[in-house]
This record gives C-alpha cells, structure tokens and sequence, in this order.
C-alpha cells in the first residue's frame, strides 16, 4: 500500500458498502424488529457455542495460546474445556444462565474456563482480578455467581470473605496452583478434577439450545466514578465484534480495488498477537475472538508495567520472573512466535514503540482510552514497516463501533500515518474544542485524530440538551447497534441513565461528526473543565503538554475557584531519562506558546509517583485531581504558586 497522498479510491464509500454487505456475501446484513429496527450480521454464529466448535473444526491443529514455556493448541484447549464444563454441570450444579465468575490473571485456562462456561449455556462474569477486596466482594456477590474460579493471589486476597459467601451458596475453585497451597473454603481445581469420573463428550451431545439473544457474559466497567457496573451482553452482542472487525478490513480492501474474501494461503507460518490487556476487559476479549476466528495464537504475559515498559512472563510453571525487561530476549520472542499483531491501549503502543522500535509488526491498534498526537508519529517511526488502527467503543458496546481505514485517505485534508494492515489514521488539522453556550469554537493548528467511521451494523449521535447537534458541534456521543448491552445487571436505574428504550448507549464522552460521517472524541463529559462558563476539554490541553518529549503522562484536571468556578491545572510524570530536569514554570511557558490564554494551566505539578489506571490503562483522574485541589489550596494559603513536585 503507499503511502501517496495522491491515492484515488477505487470506489466510493456508498458504493463499498454496498458490494460488502450484498446478499450472498459474508457480510451480508439483515433487519430485525423486536421493539426497534436494528440492522445485523446475518451470518454471524448464533451463540459463543457455535463458534467455539467452528473454531476447534478449523483450527484445531493450530496453537490457540502461548504463555512461557506452556503451549496448547485449539484443540488441547477444547478437550480441557469439555472436562471442565462437565465438572460444573455435575459436579456444581452448573446449568443454562448461571454465572461463573472467572478471577484470575492471563494464564492459558483463562480460555479453557471461559469456553468451558459458554459449552454449557453459562454466563461468563468476568471479573476485574485487580480490584481490592471489597470492591471485588461486591461484584461476586451482585452476580449471584454459582462458583467462582481463582488464582492463588485472588484465594489469597479473598479468604476473609469466603465464609460469608459460601454461606450463601456460592462455590469457589482455585486453579494455576502448583504448590499445592490451600484455603479454607475454596476447592482445588486438580484435586476434583482428578476425582471426577464423568464422560465429558456428553457436553456435545447435550445441546444448552442457545439463542442469539440468550446471555453470554457480564463484563466489569473500570468503576472510576464508583462501584464498578457488571454490562450484561447477548450472545449476539458478544459476537457482533468479530464481523465488524471483518467489515472494517473489507471497507478499506475493496477502496483499494482488493478482494476482502480471498481466502487466505493455509501454508502461511500462524501470525501471532501479543496481548497487552486483560482478558477481564472488553478488548482483551476482543483479541480473543478475533484470533479465534482467524487461526491465530495469542502470547501472553502475566502482567504489563507501563510505567517502565517492564514485560513479566512465566518462565516455567511455578516461577515469576520479576526481572526488568531484557529487550534481547523479548525480541527474540517476537520473532520465534512470529508476533505480527499487537494491539492494546495507547500507554502499551507507546511502551512498545521506545522498547522494540525496529520489530517487523505488520499491524498494530490501539483504543480504549484517549490518544495522543504524538504517539501516531512515534509509532510510526518505530515500526516503519506497520500499519496502524485506531477504534471507538465501549465496554457497553462489547469494543467497537466506530473504526478509522484507509478510506481516509480520499479526504484531502489529511495528513496520512499508515496503520492496520488496511486502515490509516486521518489528521484533521483542528483544534481543541470548547462549548460556550453550547458554540463550537475551533481554534486552528491544533491536530485531532478521528476515530472513523461507525461500521454497518452501527449508528452514532452526538446530543446535548435532548438534541441533536449539527456538523460540527460537540455534544454526547450515543451508539446504536447490535453489539449493545442488554443492561447492568441488577442495576435497573443505572440501566436507565444510560441505554434507551429504543436501544442508544450514552457514552458520556464529548465528541462531534464532521460532513461526511467521522467521529471525533474530545474527552469525557464528567472530565470538562468549567471555566468562567466554558467548557474546556482536557484532552486539548494533555495534547500540547505532550509536545514536550519528556513527559511520560499528562493529566489536565480542574481546581475550584471562587470567581470563575474552576481553574486549569495539570498533572504530569516525566520519562526516567529526564527525572529532576522538569520544572513547572517551563512547562507552564510551554503550554503558553500552545494554548489559548484561558487553557493554560495556571499549575502544573511535576508528580514523583505512578499514575493509577483502570484495567484498560485509563488514568484515573479522581486521585490526581484531589491532589490537585490540594495543593492548589496550600499555594492559595500562602499567597500564591510555586514550582510543585508531589507525592502520594
């Protein structure tokens, strides 16, 4: 594909379309009406089931994952998946619409125990394994699981609240245990499993008769702003990423005059995909199918350091390595696994890019929380020979809705960084947004990555005040399709607040569409900054403090103020390379040769310390906005500011 700026689609966005979704063609679509119109997938797989058993007939012999020494194909991978499955149906009581829980690291019988629940007609509550205790006492018991399955640190941190639990009912399972370390209360795996007499080949015979709109899993939102929210999703919902995934390569394939139903060659060496999240959040899930449905395997790591970059993998069964990351050696990995694929949020993008710059990834994506201007071109001078994708969604939308691809190339405004194997992300060369009076102001040289356009089966509007906006003009974004949640589950009032009677998912983040369709994202809603009366979006401001090299994260957070309501400030971290060479009052004349004079922070603390994250590598902005508010209240009581540096 080149890179000309000067390339002419072979067809028009109507007309690709079109040919995609014809009848006869794999993805060809179809209307449904039950309470509203929704546009789907006809050929999508009925239930996970199915599409597990798809997956074992065509890629059986394939190797499904990869972690350290331990390998195990698809087909291992469904035979450990038949024996668990019917453990839980006779064993526990397992049957059609129970919750399992699943509380553990990346380990390879993450998949074995999910497909395993899904075998059966169980619902996967997928929960977040590094959550503290009580949080993570909430969601078991909100679920009402009927077992839930554990790794030693997750039997560890839970053993206090294991009677109570178990006094109604509930049973837990610890795996991945080699030492042979017990709790009170909670079984080993190994040990019923050996007991277990049972015929597991009864579990194909015993069809649970799913149904598209039947339960399938419950994913945990990050719980930023509270108690995390368990989002309820179909089977239909569930699936619906693997083919608007397909969807998104064939737009950009037929723009490029390419066949997107050539069937790929069977010799080819199997790509491989680093997973840089957690299964336990929607894109970590995401990956998962998508390598399922393709044949691909997926690397694993016990867990991913962003702060330094630092990878953790399982050298042998039992052992940890906590050592840095040996660069060496992770190449070596990349090459002997023949990692061709690496997605996740945009911190891992950025970590990949100053690790292994130079590696031959054919494709790299990234999503799942706000990206910067600087990271396109930085990975893409790291990994000269990849393309790169950028997709919007939500974990109330299962992952994507709305995608970029080479498409953008056609629009003659843009500035082109290659990515994905079909897909380019398109600069506009806009500004930060602000919402006066509910006014779109547009302050130019700004730049702002669109996130793309929804895929067929989805629809985007942008609301504000119970309207909808006009080109242009910022406002909420909603969602539509049939990847939506059915609701949170028990949470009927939350449920309400956010998805429709007719089927649209507030996102509560900030965004507006151009003439043509695309969506840009400016930030959250709760996040805006109100400043004598305008809404100034952080995102804006993280992007120019970005422009400096030496910052590692940027988090733009307001601070009250008696006469103009809030005030802008930010919080920064700097790479190790530059630690002590940061000052705040540069970073402040930094921001001032960027920025409007009302979006200029007028404090900018240089903090000793780590961000923290959600599962999905969001920064969690409540922390750093009280210590903000709090050393913005011991400057004002002294009489004004100073260069801050601050620790937890």
């Amino acid at each position: 594909m080149s890179q000309d700026s000067q390339w002419k689609p072979k067809h028009t966005m109507a007309e690709v379309d079109k040919m995609m979704t014809a009848p006869g063609s794999p993805l060809e679509m179809e209307t449904l009406v039950d309470g509203q119109v929704q546009r789907v997938w006809k050929n999508l797989w009925p239930s996970t089931r199915l599409f597990w058993l798809y997956t074992v007939q065509e890629h059986g012999d394939k190797t499904c994952t990869v972690l350290g020494d331990r390998r195990y194909t698809y087909k291992d991978i469904h035979l450990r998946a038949l024996k668990v499955a019917s453990v839980f149906r006779d064993v526990y009581g397992v049957k059609k619409g129970d919750r399992v829980a699943l509380c553990i690291r990346n380990y390879p019988d993450y998949f074995t125990f999910f497909w395993a629940s899904q075998l059966i007609g169980a619902v996967a509550v997928l929960l977040n394994a590094w959550l503290p205790e009580e949080p993570l006492h909430y969601c078991i018991s909100k679920t009402q699981c009927s077992i839930v399955i554990l790794d030693p640190e997750r039997s560890s941190k839970l053993a206090p609240v294991v009677p109570k639990l178990k006094s109604t009912g509930l049973r837990f399972v610890v795996i991945e245990n080699p030492s042979g370390q017990s709790w009170s209360g909670i079984d080993d795996w190994d040990t019923v499993s050996n007991k277990y007499q049972g015929n597991p080949s009864k579990i194909m015979t015993d069809d649970p008769k799913l149904e598209p709109e039947d339960n399938a899993t419950i994913i945990f939102t990050s719980g930023t702003s509270g108690l995390p929210k368990g989002v309820l999703s179909s089977h239909r919902a569930f699936l619906t990423i693997v083919f608007n995934a397909l969807s998104i390569r064939a737009r950009a394939m037929l723009r490029n005059g390419e066949d997107p139903f050539e069937v790929p060659d069977p010799s080819a060496p199997q790509r491989g995909v680093l997973l840089g999240t957690p299964l336990f959040h929607v894109t970590g899930t995401s990956l998962m199918l998508l390598a399922a449905a393709g044949g691909e395997k997926i690397v694993l790591m016990t867990k991913w350091n962003i702060q330094h970059g630092n990878f953790r993998t399982l050298a042998s069964y039992s052992t940890l390595v906590s050592n840095p990351f040996d660069c060496l050696n992770f190449s070596r990995l990349m090459k002997d696994e023949n990692i061709t694929t690496f997605a996740g949020v945009p911190a891992t993008v950025s970590d990949l890019a100053d690790s292994v710059g130079g590696h031959p990834l054919t494709n790299v994506s990234y999503g799942g929380a706000p990206v910067s201007d600087a990271l396109a071109p930085r990975a893409r001078k790291a990994f000269p020979d990849a393309f790169m994708s950028q997709a919007y969604g939500m974990t109330e939308t299962n992952a994507t809705s709305v995608a970029n691809g080479q498409f953008l190339l056609s629009l003659p405004t843009s500035i082109i960084f290659l990515i994905d194997v079909d897909v380019v992300t398109h600069i506009i060369q806009l500004a930060m947004i602000i919402i006066p009076g509910g006014r779109a102001d547009l302050i130019l040289n700004y730049h702002q990555i669109t996130s793309g356009l929804p895929t067929p089966v989805n629809d985007v509007l942008v609301m504000l005040n119970g309207k909808r906006c006009p080109v242009g003009v910022p406002g909420e974004v909603w969602m539509r399709g049939p990847n939506g949640m059915k609701g949170y589950w028990g949470d009927p009032v939350a449920t309400a607040e956010t998805l429709t009677k007719d089927g649209w998912v507030k996102s509560g983040d900030i965004g507006y569409l151009d003439e043509e369709g695309f969506l840009y994202i400016n930030g959250r809603l709760k996040d805006m900054i109100i400043r004598g009366g305008e809404n100034v979006d952080p995102v804006s401001i993280e992007n120019a403090l970005h422009r400096d090299d030496r910052l590692f994260e940027v988090a733009a957070v307001g601070v009250p103020d008696e006469r103009l309501g809030e005030l802008v400030t930010a919080v920064v971290t700097v790479k190790p390379a530059y630690k002590g060479q940061v000052k705040e009052a540069e970073l402040i004349a930094f921001a001032q040769k960027h920025l409007p004079k009302f979006a200029v922070p007028v404090m900018v603390i240089v903090y000793d310390g780590e961000f923290e994250h959600t599962p999905s590598e969001k920064i969690l902005k409540p922390p750093l906005k009280k210590i903000a508010e709090a050393e913005w209240r011991k400057r004002q009581a002294a009489g004004g500011g100073s260069p801050a540096r601050a620790k937890l």
